[in-house]
Parts: structure tokens; C-alpha cells; sequence
């Protein structure tokens, strides 16, 4: 009997084989690969899977260009700077990133105003509460009439200087 086929062992990630004996020795044929599996013995890995610790597992939908790595407990994504989460979809709130423009950017800190998104741009700027200015709304807006008065800018006509102390409700 003539036999085409040349494995002596099944494979180990084979699902299906056949055989077939030539000279009193059985060859094998590999039919179906296990998941994950490919190629005549079966020891590649498939599209869309990786090796990892000897396995070839399926690999995650790491989102945000962020790619697979094999580590002792298996595939799992490495996330970008500013992303979070198992696919690196969410945005690293706990490294103060947030959702601009569709992507996630550094939030600003403000002294006096509040966090704004350029979504054109992808940016955060501070939008400065009256009397504030600055990139992180940090000085007194003195170009529009503001001082410092305690700790807060006030307009200067509602403040008065006395003995070089500013006083709240003493001006005009």
C-alpha cells in the first residue's frame, strides 16, 4: 500500500486526522487544526491569533493603536498613554485624561475656571471665571479692572486699601 502522508505522530493541536499504514507503519494526515491552529502538522498560528506561552491564543481587539503582549497570565492589550481598561478603550480617568475630540488628552487643572475641550484641535484649556487669566486661570485679570482682595480677584472698585491691606465692601 502506497501512502502519501508523512507525520509519524499526531500532532498535538490537531483536531482531526486521518492514516493510512505503509510498511507496517501508520502515517497521519492532519484534517481539522484545533482553534487557533494552522498548517500541516499544526503548529502555526491562525490569523488573529498569537503565540503566547507555547499556545496560540485569541488575540484581543486592542483599540486606540495599542497591540497584544503575552505575559504569564496570557494575551491582554498594552495600552497607549492617556487609555484604559482591558482594550484600551476608555480614557485614564486615574491619570487625569479625558474624552476631547474624540480621543483621550490630559485635562488641565484650573485655579479659578473650569476644564474646557478644543474639539477642533483636541485640547483642554481652562475657561477663566470673571476676574481670572492665565492658562490656569492662576492671576488676577487686572487688563479688565481686577485685583487681588483677600484671596480672590475682585473688580477694583469694590475693594479699598487701607494701611496697604485690601478690604472687601469698602469701595465704591
Amino acid at each position: 500500500t502506497q501512502c502519501n502522508y508523512t507525520l509519524t505522530e499526531i500532532p498535538a493541536n490537531a483536531d482531526q486526522t486521518d492514516e493510512c499504514t505503509a510498511c507496517k507503519k501508520t502515517y497521519y494526515k492532519v484534517t481539522k487544526c484545533k482553534t487557533g491552529y494552522e498548517g500541516d502538522d499544526c503548529s502555526e498560528c491562525a490569523d488573529g491569533y498569537q503565540s503566547c506561552n507555547g499556545e496560540c491564543l485569541k488575540e484581543p481587539n486592542c483599540a486606540n493603536g495599542s497591540a497584544a503582549h503575552c505575559s504569564a497570565d496570557g494575551l491582554s492589550c498594552g495600552c497607549q498613554e492617556g487609555y484604559a481598561g482591558a482594550l484600551c478603550d476608555q480614557c485614564d480617568t486615574a491619570q487625569n485624561y479625558y474624552l476631547c475630540g474624540g480621543v483621550c488628552v490630559k485635562k488641565v487643572t484650573c485655579a479659578h475656571g473650569t476644564p474646557t475641550c478644543n474639539t477642533s484641535n483636541k485640547t483642554w484649556y481652562c475657561q477663566c471665571n470673571t476676574g481670572y487669566k492665565g492658562a490656569s486661570c492662576d492671576q488676577c485679570d487686572t487688563d479688565n479692572g481686577y485685583d487681588l482682595c483677600g484671596d480672590v480677584c475682585k473688580k477694583q472698585l469694590n475693594c479699598a486699601w487701607h494701611v496697604g491691606v485690601c478690604e472687601l465692601g469698602l469701595g465704591l
